[in-house]
């Protein structure tokens, strides 16, 4: 469970969600652009709110900002319930694609380092937080992380007809514009 209140990212949340709808009207659909990679934020996002058929341009950058803030959250959550293991300057902690990554400063995963029982070689040993206690640390972070997760979904949830009615107002006509404007083009008579 969390150590922190969930206040504070629910006012931040809330202030991300508001923006968020201050700049809709602006987004203009980017044709031709190519994306080379799959996004790795938006699809908990998508699935969890049942937002399916919505473009996913306009929601990323909803979800791209909720992401940031559980990040700074997950930061002091890390801080206030393992406040010696990221002083240790042993471990480092960081979320990346939904999960959460423990590593050595040298770029050790936790997984690597409890396979090897400890590094070898010329870097230095662990000596504060044992890789054993740094794998209890990854559960209870790796729960904390879906705490916040499901924080930012159920708080996205109580918004979710606006999010709909916000799109419908400012995304639909322009992506029916486009389509419009693509077919008639393809129909032009040469």
């Amino acid at each position: 469970m969390s150590a922190l209140r969930p206040y504070r990212l629910e006012r931040e949340l809330d202030s991300a969600f508001y923006h968020w709808l201050a700049w809709l009207p602006s987004w203009v659909p980017a044709f031709g652009r190519r994306r080379y990679s799959a996004c790795d934020v938006c699809p908990r996002y998508i699935d969890a709110l049942g937002l399916h058929e919505i473009p996913h341009a306009p929601l990323h950058s909803l979800f791209g900002a909720v992401e940031t803030l559980i990040s700074h959250q997950f930061d002091r959550e890390v801080d206030a319930l393992f406040p010696d293991f990221r002083g240790s300057g042993e471990w480092e902690v960081s979320i990346a694609g939904g999960e959460v990554h423990i590593e050595t400063p040298e770029g050790h995963s936790l997984e690597a380092v409890l396979a090897a029982s400890g590094l070898t070689g010329g870097e230095r040993p662990l000596v504060v937080v044992t890789p054993e206690r740094a794998a209890q640390v990854q559960i209870a972070l790796e729960r904390t992380h879906w705490a916040l997760f499901e924080i930012s979904v159920a708080r996205l949830g109580v918004q979710k007809q606006l999010i709909l009615r916000a799109i419908d107002a400012h995304v639909e006509p322009k992506v029916r514009e486009l389509a419009d404007a693509l077919v008639a083009e393809v129909c032009e008579p040469f």
